[in-house]
């Protein structure tokens, strides 16, 4: 018993107008590494990185914006925390000065 079988990878044979198309295709088109579908990309992928970067540039802005609303407010606080423990000091002292 002789049985061949037929492992070439596809479900059916091609036809010679398909075989001519891919051969045409591969001769007429424009390599994805040239031409014009890679100016195309480059041109997609820089408008992309222009807008990201603008999108960056507004977040780091907004960062900033609101790390310098929390140190103003830090700030602040300090500054009040250090006069009321000055007036209360001042305060004692006259007060203890009356009692003495």
């Amino acid at each position: 018993m002789d049985i061949k079988i037929n492992f070439s990878g596809t479900g059916h044979r091609y036809t010679q107008e398909e075989i001519d198309l891919v051969g045409r295709v591969m001769n007429e088109a424009d390599p994805l590494t040239q031409g014009k579908y890679r100016n195309e990309f480059e041109e997609k992928v820089s408008r992309d990185i222009e807008s990201s970067e603008a999108d960056i540039s507004k977040s780091k802005e907004s960062a900033l914006m609101d790390i310098s609303l929390v140190a103003e407010d830090l700030a602040e606080e300090m500054l009040n925390n250090l006069f009321v423990k000055k007036v209360e000091k001042k305060d004692l002292n006259k007060f203890s000065k009356t009692f003495n």
